[in-house]
């Protein structure tokens, strides 16, 4: 009772976070707690009769010895053996340092520049343990537009691209709820946004940072003219201060939870399962090692000409790595791997190329292949996503079937087809729900039809609207 009691009294006393504080917050008041009531078992039994006092002080040493070393094994208390800073040792870390820490050696040709110094580094002011917890963050880039009254329906304006990271970002604000991820929209170098757009970008949401240009050879610029910049995108792999970073393109949307997505476990999960030897034929019996490949990307298949192959760079999952950020450089610059690669998409297929091969997508896409050996040693770098996580609205009238059965698990929706500023904004909220007649399965017929591949297009103008409250 006594230990009990009195760390109650030194919660009190030194103000640590009560127990209506997050869980994180309260995993570490927990730690603290237990060194507490560890130090306070010990204390001198004056009250008891010499004979019972020392039987009472050697249940107490052997108390102090052992119950650490078990309140560690259930994560109770940081394990000092592994090098797990107590409270008195760790401080203040500025995200500042933890950038510059994270991204040493990276090729100077590649840094992201952010306002670090004004960026949350997820401390709680009462946090015993000033410990940067930051693990994730969203990425959108904006790295092209042409002037106003200038684009069409393939070359887009610089304010479509705005209002798609407007809408993106106040829809962020309704599915992501973790305290541990940031949200950065990073500007390509040298393409100028109006103070204005930049105040509104900020309202909903975004930290505005600068991301390189990243140059290539004339002769393997893609031809398309929307694609001419979208290099600059495999710059986030760098963003090695993070454990994890969603790349969302503009044209995308969260309409669901993305929590669980953005703690990275999916990488986490999966390359202990490799680690253990899950994967391997009963490696331990054999002596041999577990063979390692590490995940580089979690991404979902894409519907590309008429059949499920590569993933889609719309909506993806990266780990980060500044050995791995200038090994991808360095191939931009390799003649013997380079080409004119339609887009960037199409770059990063070739640098992970585990969904060139059609049969196993389909069974990849079917079902889970998590629990299935044979299936998982197939993944190569990528983890599959569930479909969910990139839900591609060309799908929807090439594969209607497909697209209703799986819309209502739907987080992200991926506006590939028509841009969500493309599609006709529904007249009122009544008519946004509408039954929409079938629609033709080819492209060319499809561009004829204003509500072709837009029945979630309302969506986008919900947002947009939303976004617009925030700002004003």
């Amino acid at each position: 009772p006594r230990s009990v009691f009195g760390s109650l009294k030194q919660r009190k006393e030194k103000k640590l976070p009560s127990a209506s504080t997050s869980a994180t917050d309260w995993k570490r008041t927990k730690k603290v707690d237990a060194e507490i009531i560890i130090a306070e078992i010990s204390f001198e039994p004056k009250w008891l009769s010499p004979r019972y006092a020392k039987i009472w002080l050697f249940l107490d040493r052997v108390v102090a010895l052992f119950l650490p070393a078990l309140l560690c094994n259930f994560g109770i208390l940081p394990n000092r053996s592994k090098g797990t800073p107590s409270s008195s040792e760790v401080t203040t870390t500025s995200w500042c340092e933890t950038v510059r820490a994270a991204r040493t050696g990276l090729d100077p040709s590649l840094h992201i520049r952010v306002p670090c110094e004004k960026m949350d580094t997820g401390i709680e002011p009462s946090s015993p343990l000033r410990l940067a917890v930051i693990r994730s963050a969203v990425v959108c880039y904006l790295t092209a537009g042409v002037p106003d009254g200038k684009g069409d329906k393939k070359v887009f304006t610089a304010t479509d691209y705005i209002n798609g990271a407007l809408a993106l970002g106040a829809s962020l604000d309704d599915h992501l709820t973790r305290r541990d991820t940031h949200k950065l929209l990073l500007v390509r170098e040298g393409l100028i946004i109006p103070a204005t757009h930049l105040h509104s970008l900020e309202k909903v949401g975004w930290t505005i940072g600068t991301a390189p240009n990243v140059e290539i050879a004339d002769k393997y610029v893609p031809g398309f003219a929307r694609y001419k910049t979208v290099y600059t995108k495999i710059s986030i792999t760098g963003l090695s201060e993070y454990k994890c970073v969603l790349l969302m393109d503009a044209d995308t949307l969260v309409v669901g939870n993305i929590d669980e997505l953005l703690s990275c476990g999916v990488f986490e999960e999966n390359e202990n399962a490799q680690e253990k030897g899950h994967l391997d034929n009963n490696p331990i019996a054999t002596g041999a090692q577990p063979q390692h490949q590490p995940y580089r990307l979690a991404a979902v298949l894409d519907y590309y000409r008429g059949r499920w192959f590569h993933f889609n760079t719309g909506s993806v999952l990266h780990t980060t790595s500044v050995k791995e950020m200038n090994r991808i450089y360095a191939l931009t610059k390799d003649n013997t791997f380079m080409k004119r690669f339609e887009s960037d998409q199409i770059f990063t297929n070739t640098v992970y190329n585990d969904r060139t091969n059609a049969t196993l997508n389909e069974l990849l896409l079917e079902g889970d292949s998590t629990n299935s050996p044979v299936l998982k040693r197939q993944w190569g770098s990528v983890v599959p996503l569930d479909w969910k996580y990139n839900a591609q609205t060309h799908v929807e009238h090439q594969l209607p079937v497909f697209w209703d059965t799986r819309l209502p698990d739907v987080k992200i929706i991926h506006f590939t087809r028509k841009k969500g500023w493309q599609c006709p904004k529904p007249v009122s909220a009544d008519n946004k729900h509408q039954e929409v007649k079938k629609m033709p399965r080819g492209e060319v017929q499809c561009n004829n039809i204003p509500e072709c591949a837009c029945r979630e297009g309302y969506r986008w103008y919900e947002y947009l609207e939303k976004a617009k409250k925030m700002y004003t």
